[in-house]
This record gives structure tokens, sequence and C-alpha cells, in this order.
């Protein structure tokens, strides 16, 4: 779960994973001493140890935090060169300008030559569907620590909670109490199924440690650090969690037009003086958004009025006679994994841009790992920057094309370059780190 205050599309266990990051030390838990005596993800080979939530949990390494802050950025980066997002988002209040008539003294009537309303460029392509996020609570259960293999510890979390529901895409688990807030969603389940009327999420115990666990104070007992959480505890645990149906709510808004007062009204509202206020802001008018080119981002707004009788979407005329001068639009877009469309992966980033997320975002790190010497070598590799000479006095030869790539001049910024290059070699990429 490791919670962080930015969600990210790839998830900081799933991040552990493709790192071989001890992932009950990921989690800030501690060693566990088994019936027989013998200890379970032991400390030894750690550096540290303990990963921290936050940085100045510990004396000299990285939390989970500054981690998610990274991928978050990459994923932004990503998206900004390739025009498109690795997974599906949800994008709100996207402003654009309504298209303008050639005439600059003409009004035009929202309509194209052809007698189609007209298209906007989306700023992001691979167009899902328009609407926006919505959640419903379906259950709130109690969590079942069971001990599967019999050793004294109860590795597995289960969560079962009722439902009609057919589709696991839309099935998601929250920790309780959090209105099914995204950054507070338990994910990488290790299999969910829907069987009998029932959905069950079984997860590995580390991953329901109580955030509130993670807040702890560094201890001068701990040499400046916060100490790793015992997880045989239940204390330390989520007891209950909240199972969501979460879905694209396509009833609700999609486009927002917004038309400027005209010249010939006051310049100064009477109300406020022009302070602001509802007498002097923007006119709007609802409207709904289909795609006309889903994997470039065409996508027409157009007026119209939502009839919950026909469940569908009537058009409209324009409230103000006049096509709008701005639009706001709602929609979901982003690649997803084959498997995930087919129905055999519960997670719809692919293993492909997991990976290069997460190279990326450890090459950009500053601090070292608090994990064991073969994966602080490969973080630190990955971190190194091919135009500097290293402390060990190496030196490396870097292309023309690596040292003008967007994302950068470290290893795993390079390899990411590389990786995806190929997606836009006939196209002029966006701007990176403009969003």
């Amino acid at each position: 779960m490791a919670r962080a205050s930015t969600y990210t599309l790839l998830s900081l266990d799933r991040y552990a994973k493709i790192m071989q990051i001890n992932p009950v030390r990921f989690n800030g838990g501690d060693e566990i001493t088994i019936t027989d005596g013998s200890i379970i993800f032991p400390r030894y080979n750690d550096v540290q140890g303990i990963w921290p939530q936050y940085g100045y949990q510990t004396s000299d390494a990285i939390g989970r935090e500054d981690i998610a802050t990274q991928i978050n950025v990459a994923e932004k980066d990503i998206a900004a060169y390739l025009g498109w997002f690795p997974a599906p988002v949800w994008l709100e209040q996207e402003q654009h300008t309504y298209p303008r008539n050639l005439r600059p003294d003409v009004f035009g009537n929202g309509l194209t030559q052809r007698g189609y309303y007209k298209s906007i460029k989306a700023k992001y392509a691979k167009f899902i569907s328009s609407g926006q996020r919505a959640v419903t609570l379906i259950q709130n259960v109690a969590i079942t620590y069971t001990d599967v293999d019999l050793d004294g510890f109860k590795e597995t979390a289960t969560i079962t909670a009722a439902t009609t529901l057919t589709d696991l895409k839309e099935i998601k688990v929250y920790v309780p109490g959090k209105n099914g807030a995204k950054i507070w969603e338990i994910r990488d389940p290790k299999s969910v199924t829907i069987s009998g009327g029932n959905f069950i999420a079984v997860y590995n115990t580390w991953q329901m440690i109580d955030p509130d666990a993670w807040e702890q104070f560094p201890t001068n007992e701990n040499n400046g650090s916060a100490a790793g959480i015992d997880i045989t505890n239940p204390a330390n645990l989520l007891t209950r969690a909240d199972v969501y149906r979460e879905y694209n709510d396509y009833t609700a808004t999609a486009a927002t037009f917004m038309w400027e007062h005209l010249a010939s009204e006051p310049i100064f509202c009477t109300v406020c003086q022009g302070a602001g206020c509802s007498a002097c802001a923007y006119d709007t008018q609802d409207g709904c958004l289909h795609a006309r080119d889903v994997d470039n981002g065409m996508v027409v707004p157009t007026p119209a009025t939502y009839d919950t009788d026909s469940a569908q979407w009537v058009m409209d005329s324009w409230s103000l006679c006049r096509e709008p001068d701005l639009v706001k639009i709602y929609y979901r877009s982003g690649a997803m994994d084959e498997d995930y469309i087919n129905g055999t992966s519960y997670e719809p980033l692919s293993n492909f841009f997991a990976q290069i997320i997460a190279y990326m975002a450890t090459a950009r790190l500053e601090r070292s790992f608090a994990a064991n010497n073969n994966v602080m070598l490969f973080a630190n590799t990955l971190m190194r920057d091919k135009t500097l000479q290293q402390p060990d006095g190496n030196s490396f030869f870097l292309d023309e094309g690596s040292r003008a790539n967007p994302f950068g001049t470290r290893v795993g910024e390079i390899y990411a370059w590389k990786q995806l290059r190929n997606f836009v070699e006939d196209r002029v990429p966006h701007t990176v780190g403009m969003l």
C-alpha cells in the first residue's frame, strides 16, 4: 500500500518489486520471528534496513515519499513526450480556447463547413471516454488475516465484499474512511476474483500496515531514524477496508462552455464594481463530449443536456446564440495493457511502461537506498550521469542523440528515452514538463 501524498500510475509496491527491494522493509516493517525461532525478512545485508515514509525519519537515506515524487514527475514527463499517459487517467477542467472563425469580426455558429460541430485537440491522446471519475461504496468489511503456511506469522490478508458487479476493473479497495480517494487505494493485490456474489481480494499482510504507524518520529534509540513496524502486532495493521466501485460517470458534465461578456455590457459590474462575483462571471452551458480521432485526441464538445428518462445526452442549441469563447473538458485517456483489456490482468499499466518509469524515477534520486548491496549498486548505476567523470576516474562516450534526449543524461533517463523514442519518430514531441 505504501501511501504517498501524490497518486502515481506505478504503485510504490510495484516499484519495489521491479527494483527487487525487500517488500516488508519497503513498507516500514521490521524483521519477523516465526514459531521455530527463525527470522524471516532479516535485516542482515541491509545498509539501513527500514524504509521510512519521509526522508526526515531517517539519518542518511530517502523515504517512500521521495520516490513517489520522482515517479509522478517521470510519468508526467513521459506523458508530455508521448502526448499520452502510459495508463488511464481522468483529466478534469482542461481548458481550451474554442476554435474561432478565420475572420475575427465574425461570430461563428460552432459548425464546420460540413455541418459538424467543431473539434478541439485535447492535451492528451488515446481517448477512452468522456465523463468524470466517480466512486460508490460497496461495503466496509473486516480484513481476515491467516497463517497459510502455519509458521506462526499471518502473512495473508483477505478482503471479501458482497457485490452484484461483474467487472473486476471497477472494484477497488481503500483505506477505510477516506471516501475512496485514489491516494488511499490499497494496490497490487496477489489475486482478485468474483465468486458466488462476492469480490475477494488477497494481499500480503505488510500491505495492510495502518498508515498512522508510518507517522512516527525518529529517535536516538534508533540512531536518528524511525523504528521498524512490528507487523505481527495487530495494533499496527488495518482491521477494516472500504470496497468501492470506481467507474467513469458518463452522466456527469463532460464539457462546460464559457462566454465572455460583450463590450456593450457594463465594464464594471454594478454589484461588485469589478471585484468579481456571479453577476460578472462567464456565462456557462453544460455539454457532452465525443471523440473524432481517438489516437490523436481530437474531441468534439457539444452543447447538450442529460435526459435521465432516456439515459442519454440530448443536443441543445447555444444558450447565447453564438459559439463560446472557452470550453472546459472532462475525459479519461491513456494507454492500456493488452492483458488488462482482455481481462487477464487487474493492472492497466503494462510491465513495459512500469519498468521505464521505475528506472527513470530512480535515476533522479539524490540519496542512497535503504537496501542491500545488489539493489544499491543497480540504483547507483541508474543514477550515474554519463556526461560527468565518475569518482572512480571512469568516463563515458555519449553520442549526440543521447546528450540531447529530453529526459536527461543519467543512465536511467537515457534508457527511458531509448525505449520510448520509437513512439514519436514521426511526430514533434510535446515540451517535457509542460502539462
